[in-house]
């Protein structure tokens, strides 16, 4: 009996007698609970840093805040403060700051490598133990650097380079050592670099996005699973956004002391949170809709939703909330934000109908065309669908026959191209009248 290349470790399956959606809610939090606790113990790092900087004093906490938005949305670009009104003393800050962060960049990227090739496998768990060793390191490395070596604010963006070293030293002896990779790993090979450009295609475009449930799905050809998965997706986004604005807004008074002893700055967070709450819904549901869309194989289309709401409309309406209205940082561009993405609702519920399948004239699957040979067995690579549980089979090949061709369930071409037609032209109807839309767009 053959056996699945990568994944499943980290997959519960339900009893006999559980329906569907019990079984797919339970895979889900199975996944998603140490993805989610990893994922916040690796952004804590920063926050620690942040809270460490504030208690030294208001301009401190100032630069230290600023100069962290600005890397998280610019990869720790050049800060030029300056230029925009910022006050003199604050941008002299965030650039030190900004100077002293530079070295993490570069142990950033190797770290996210490694953090992806193990949730491509549905392996969640090392990532979150990982995380959270390097959360509790930081702290002790932050008290050092900021107090006990006097370096101030400077010490405590050179600690975020320390911990994020040790978390990928971690997973990178965890990855070495464990016997379960061999299949998966086996060293650096220049064979890396085949056809990186139609790799490069599907990465750049999904940077912005995150997806693996429904990926895994339609990469095997489970389309009902994957349309299940969506609605459940959209459901617990839903309930976990709802709870973490509810916990925010409990903890408002409280939550400031962690940054600053200065009373004024505790109030003005205090009003902050209430609207910080909203901001969460409309967050976890863009999060869960770029990761559908990718998923489905639209990286162009989800690549373009985001930079639009982000750049178009998000960082105008900030602008105008801010300078117009004299709101502050007391801004609601989440909401507008939002209300581009609804458009991707349609796209998830349409690409995951009961009888449509994803796209496949797509640079994935002309990297798929090649079998890579693993003890023996050989398997198709889609990275568009993450290979959750695939099986090379001979099924599996004739589906993608089929499935390239256009002949799934009735369906006269790829279903894509139907799609792009419903969302560009908006003439679809129930006749399913077809309009060829080149590949060139992809």
């Amino acid at each position: 009996m053959e056996e699945p290349l990568v994944g499943g470790k980290s997959e519960k399956t339900g009893g006999p007698g559980e329906s569907l959606l019990v079984i797919e809610v339970k895979k889900q939090l199975y996944l998603a609970g140490p993805l989610v606790v990893g994922s916040l113990l690796q952004n804590v790092v920063q926050m620690i840093s942040v809270m460490f900087v504030g208690h030294l004093g208001e301009l401190d906490l100032s630069s230290a805040s600023i100069t962290t938005s600005f890397a998280g949305v610019t990869g720790f670009s050049l800060l030029i403060l300056l230029f925009f009104g910022q006050d003199p003393e604050i941008a002299m800050g965030a650039g030190s700051y900004i100077h002293w962060m530079i070295p993490a960049l570069f142990v950033y990227g190797p770290l996210q490598c490694h953090v992806r090739f193990l949730q491509t496998q549905n392996i969640v768990l090392p990532v979150m133990l990982s995380s959270g060793v390097t959360a509790l390191n930081h702290i002790l490395v932050c008290w050092l650097l900021v107090y006990k070596l006097g370096l101030g604010n400077k010490g405590a963006a050179l600690a975020n380079t320390i911990s994020y070293l040790t978390n990928l030293l971690i997973l990178a002896l965890y990855i070495r050592l464990s016997p379960s990779y061999k299949r998966t790993w086996t060293g650096l090979s220049m064979e890396a670099f085949r056809d990186i450009l139609s790799f490069l295609r599907l990465a750049v475009p999904s940077a912005l996005m995150v997806c693996t449930r429904v990926s895994n799905e339609l990469g095997a050809g489970r389309l009902d699973a994957a349309r299940l998965a969506t609605h459940v997706i959209m459901v617990l986004g839903l309930v976990s956004s709802v709870s973490v604005g509810l916990a925010i807004i409990l903890v408002r008074n409280l939550w400031g002391y962690a940054y600053s002893n200065e009373k004024e700055v505790v109030e003005y967070i205090a009003r902050m949170m209430p609207i910080l709450a909203v901001t969460f819904l409309f967050d976890d549901l863009q999060c869960v809709l770029s990761g559908i869309v990718r998923g489905c194989g639209f990286q162009k289309i989800g690549a373009y939703v985001n930079l639009s709401a982000y750049y178009l409309v998000g960082i105008p309406a900030a602008l105008y909330f801010a300078f117009v209205y004299h709101l502050g940082g007391m801004e609601t561009s989440e909401k507008c934000r939002h209300e581009l993405l609804g458009a991707v609702v349609r796209i998830n519920l349409r690409t995951c109908r009961a009888d449509s399948v994803a796209p496949v004239h797509h640079p994935a699957n002309q990297l798929g065309q090649r079998s890579f040979e693993g003890k023996g067995q050989g398997f198709q690579f889609f990275p568009t669908f993450r290979l959750g549980n695939m099986r090379h089979t001979r099924q599996d090949a004739q589906f993608s026959r089929e499935i390239s061709q256009g002949d799934v369930h009735g369906d006269k071409e790829p279903t894509r191209n139907w799609l792009l037609k419903w969302c560009f032209t908006g003439m679809c109807n129930s006749s399913q009248k077809h309009l060829e839309i080149g590949d060139s767009l992809w």
